[in-house]
């Protein structure tokens, strides 16, 4: 059996029976052979950008399904423990129940759980969380904050529980039977003659709404054998005989008018009310205290239980009158129903059969007349004895009279009970009534003589006095049992309240307002009160929203096929993607990362592909390289269920990395380093490796452009975050499959490259400080001498510099930048090249944004200044045009994008213009009047022969510049190391690489290398 079977709860039901007379009768939904199939396909429109129109796999829709194969050793799964650490829940810190919630939804999909056990569990788990945090609220000193929360969340976690035991008994217990039993057997030899119980059984089977009804009840009396397991402790033998009154007749026959009112002269069961006079105050007290403990166990569907109780202390009589119509009630439900079934057998139930032969439903129907006289009697003394106002409502409940039955409720769910249970009962007997044709009359032939009195006979059932109180039907049962203790509140400030409205539209099936109301509850309406008064949304509502979410669209409750499309069915089901995106939100606000994945993989395309963007930048951010990795394999795990179904494309987790990289590249914020570290997503797993090493070359690239922000956040990317997410203590070469074999791997080639030229420039920024300063020293210090001494202490370090350049620029210059040869081509109908302008920015030390200019004004100067040098350089005719504009991205504030394109029958000029122009302005940066301002790019988007040829013409310089400076700085030494190679790259820089310099560059290399001949010459 799987757990994305039909278990839709069907309101129409067949003539079926679940009594052995017909067998068989329907299937259950919950574990019946049927597949649903049920796709929704409507989205939640709220934002266009993060959800689409696509149809989408429905949440949890083929887990578990043959065709769709899943390992449960596919997932890491722990049993739920309950010996978790919780003091750090009365801080809001701890939150296990959603790691356990979350282990249960990981048995579901793996086809280890079905899913009426896991809506179970999830009500188990509360439970259990809130006897931990209420065991914790007792060690601590009443009446403090922690305490007081402690207790808050335990009562939460409470009404959550009732909530999943209330949807479990609705829509997915598995015994047909259910709730009302079978009846017990049939009596052997009387043919497939039913008894009145077995009549009653057949209607709840076959009535829908009735059904439902006693599902409801069946939930109530179980919550209160929950709360109430005991009712009976402290009873003792006899407590229910009247020794003490009896003693006082003994002693002095009739006491007549004493203090505390009239006693009785008697000690019959009927003497108080035949009376209207009081027993001693001791056995009053015993009489209350009794009648409570009925009323306990009637609550809790235990009328067997009680009668044993009345046994018990002596009150035979009261036991009898309880049971007048079987041990456990003319309709037991749940627990004793079954319990009813296993006993009414054999003779027994051969007993009942013939008793009813004769009368049928009337005998039922006068004992209930009975038990009404009795409450009506009892409450009617209660004023002159001072209390039977337990032992009235035990008897008009088992009337079905509302009236009286209520004032010994003392909660919300008791006021409900009552009138569902009556209101089951009233319709069940009216059916039978109307079936069998019998028990219209049941006082015909029955001699009442003087002693009725008042009350209003039964020749016809119901009468007046129970009927007029009796609603009309079930959802008026409901809004009537619901209005008291408060009622449903939809915006109660207690959190306990909240679930009151969500099981009445459980109740109800209601389940547009049902998604209303938790909506509402979770996201409340902007300056409604319920904003103002309202506390934050508890993430336990959320949790649960989201977990009810997920049922409720596996069980088919929200909609049907055949509702598809229509505007309540997008409605809804947008609804419940709302629910469960707002919780997984939460959960990566809280960083519960690795609960994510499991709650991502439900949310359809738009809203799953955003949120995972957000999970990838909030773990990047926060989480160890390590860490992210196994998010990253939770994600693969769960992806990998669906891949290449509905809107799941064949690796989702490889998209939602593209997306996240690409889209670093259009934002400011986080700066370089953020982009570096947002490629260890591609490096984690062994088949990204190939796309992964090439979007680290454009990265790099990117980073050769912006200055020194880009060199630090280059070498982050190369020494750290690559080497961590390959895991391998080799570095670059790691990338290689066949490290002997580098050259046939131009674009590791070009990685190491570019790690042993960003380290040349770091190490020469160090070298520049730390001589600028020793020379300032010299020129300042009263100790020429030892001053002179710590200059010429850096020769060696100032030598070995010089020779790692040099070295490193006569390799093979740089071209191995040009030697990566994928992106040749271009897919676009023009040929596009694009990159962000930004002012260089002299705090090195802040890798956290990208700089950008002051403000819009300047940014619009810069635009135009920009725009004239393209003007200069692009021929009017060449059919190349060009766009300088600020970046319209929000997050790329006060920076200019600046575009060229053209229309590909015409590539030839393309990609020399776009190098003149981005090079010239990357190299003499932008003049507003009198002040140049150096700028720095990020962002390339074009060809490989663009951004390589941009990239050779833009770093070569910045190598050969310091080549000059350190030449100059050996010369002030008077060092007498070689500097031929200097010599020699320093020539050709002159000469054979005049075309990369600008002007300004160009004069400054001039200068350095004069002022170094000088030194030498000297």
């Amino acid at each position: 059996m799987d757990w994305t079977r039909n278990s839709a709860f069907s309101q129409s039901m067949d003539d079926a029976s679940p009594s052995p007379a017909k067998g068989g009768g329907r299937l259950n939904p919950i574990y019946d052979t049927l597949d649903s199939g049920t796709v929704p396909q409507s989205v939640f429109r709220e934002e266009e950008d993060v959800l689409d129109q696509e149809g989408g796999v429905p949440p949890l829709s083929s887990l578990g399904r043959s065709d769709v194969p899943v390992s449960a050793d596919a997932f890491e799964y722990t049993d739920p423990t309950h010996g978790k650490e919780i003091a750090a829940a009365a801080l809001g810190s701890d939150r296990p129940e959603e790691e356990r919630f979350e282990q249960v939804l990981r048995r579901l999909v793996t086809g280890e759980m079905l899913v009426a056990d896991g809506i179970h569990t999830f009500g188990e788990i509360c439970v259990n969380r809130a006897d931990d945090l209420r065991s914790l609220a007792s060690g601590l000193v009443e009446e403090t904050p922690q305490y007081h929360a402690l207790v808050r969340d335990a009562a939460e976690l409470e009404a959550e529980g009732r909530t999943w035991s209330l949807l479990w008994y609705l829509f997915a217990i598995e015994d047909l039977s259910f709730p009302a039993g079978k009846g017990g057997n049939f009596v052997s030899g009387a043919g497939f003659v039913k008894t009145v119980r077995q009549h009653a059984t057949d209607v709840v089977f076959q009535d829908g709404v009735l059904n439902r009804a006693a599902r409801i009840v069946a939930w109530l009396e179980a919550e209160h054998a929950k709360r109430d397991p005991e009712p009976e402790q402290g009873v003792g033998r006899k407590d229910g005989i009247w020794m003490e009154t009896k003693a006082m007749l003994d002693g002095g026959g009739r006491f007549g008018e004493e203090k505390g009112g009239v006693h009785v002269s008697r000690i019959d069961p009927d003497a108080m009310v035949r009376e209207q006079a009081k027993i001693s105050a001791d056995n009053a007290k015993d009489e209350e205290r009794l009648a409570k403990i009925i009323w306990r166990f009637v609550k809790s569907g235990r009328l067997s239980e009680a009668a044993r109780v009345c046994q018990y202390v002596g009150q035979p009589w009261r036991a009898v009158s309880l049971t007048g119509y079987g041990m456990h009630g003319p309709l037991p439900l749940g627990a004793s129903a079954e319990e009813a079934d296993e006993e009414e057998t054999g003779a027994r139930q051969s007993e009942t059969l013939a008793g009813e032969i004769e009368n049928g439903v009337g005998s039922k129907l006068l004992w209930r007349w009975a038990c009404h006289a009795a409450s009506k009697r009892i409450s009617e003394s209660t004023d002159a004895t001072g209390y039977g106002v337990y032992e009235s409502a035990v008897y008009a409940l088992l009337a079905g009279d509302i009236k009286r039955a209520v004032r010994a409720c003392d909660s919300w769910e008791d006021v409900l009970w009552v009138h569902l249970r009556c209101w089951l009962e009233y319709h069940v007997d009216s059916y039978l009534v109307e079936q069998t044709g019998r028990g219209t009359s049941c006082l015909d032939g029955i001699d009442m003589s003087e002693d009725a009195g008042n009350l209003e006979l039964p020749h016809e059932w119901p009468i007046t006095d129970i009927s007029r109180h009796m609603p009309p039907n079930l959802e008026e049962a409901i809004t009537m049992g619901t209005a008291s203790y408060g009622g449903v509140e939809v915006g109660s400030i207690d959190r306990t309240k909240r679930y009151r409205k969500i099981q009445v539209d459980l109740a109800l099936g209601k389940m547009e307002e049902l998604l209303d109301t938790l909506i509402h509850l979770i996201v409340p309406e902007t300056g409604s009160e319920e904003t103002q008064q309202q506390e934050m949304c508890p993430p336990g509502l959320m949790r649960f929203s989201a977990h009810l979410a997920l049922m409720l669209w596996k069980m088919n409750l929200v909609t049907t096929e055949q509702d598809e499309g229509t505007p309540l069915y997008t409605k809804l089901n947008d609804g419940l993607q709302k629910l469960l995106w707002i919780y997984t939100v939460h959960l990566i606000d809280t960083s519960a990362y690795s609960l994510v994945p499991s709650y991502l993989v439900h949310l359809r395309l738009g809203l799953r592909r955003t949120t995972m963007q957000l999970l990838l930048e909030e773990s990047t951010c926060n989480e160890t390289i390590t860490s992210t990795q196994q998010i990253l394999v939770l994600c693969q795990q769960w992806f990998g269920t669906y891949a290449g179904q509905g809107d799941f494309a064949d690796d989702e987790t490889l998209v939602s990395i593209r997306q996240f990289c690409d889209k670093s590249r259009e934002s400011s914020l986080g700066g370089p380093i953020i982009r570096a570290q947002r490629m260890c997503w591609f490096f984690f797993d062994d088949s990204y490796r190939e796309e992964a090493t090439r979007r680290a070359v454009v990265l790099c690239r990117d980073f050769s452009l912006s200055g020194i922000q880009g060199t630090l956040a280059a070498l982050h990317l190369l020494k750290e975050v690559i080497p961590t997410a390959i895991g391998s203590e080799n570095g670059l070469l790691s990338l290689c499959s066949r490290p002997e074999e580098l050259s046939q791997f131009p674009d590791v080639v070009e990685l190491i490259c570019w790690e042993r030229y960003f380290e040349i420039l770091r190490e020469y920024l160090l070298w520049e400080e730390i001589y600028g300063a020793a020379v300032q020293n010299m020129l300042e210090s009263a100790d020429k001498e030892e001053s002179q001494k710590a200059l010429l202490d850096l020769e060696h370090d100032t030598v070995s510099l010089l020779n790692g350049i040099t070295e490193f620029i006569m390799m093979e210059g740089m071209e191995w930048i040009s030697r990566t040869t994928y992106n040749d081509v271009s897919t676009a109908k023009e040929l596009e090249g694009s990159v962000v302008i930004m002012p260089a920015d002299t705090n090195y030390n802040d890798l956290s944004v990208y700089p950008a200019f002051s403000d819009a004004s300047q940014t619009d100067q810069i635009c135009t200044f920009i725009a004239k040098i393209c003007m200069g350089i692009i021929d009017s005719d060449s059919g190349i045009y060009f766009d300088a504009v600020p970046t319209d991205n929000r997050e790329m504030p006060h920076q200019v994008l600046l575009r060229l394109w053209m229309d590909k029958s015409k590539p030839d000029p393309f990609a020399d213009t776009c190098i003149s122009v981005f090079s010239t302005i990357l190299k003499n940066g932008i003049k507003i009047g009198e002040d140049t301002i150096d700028v720095l790019a990020s962002s390339i988007t074009s060809t490989h022969d663009i951004s390589s040829a941009i990239c050779q013409g833009c770093c070569l310089p910045r190598l050969v510049l310091p080549v000059a400076v350190l030449r100059e700085a050996l010369a002030y030494m008077g060092s007498t190391a070689s500097m031929e190679n200097a010599d020699i790259i320093l020539k050709k820089a002159e000469q054979g690489w005049r075309d990369l310099w600008s002007d300004a560059d160009l004069s400054e290399l001039r200068a350095h290398i004069e002022s170094g001949s000088k030194l030498l010459l000297s």
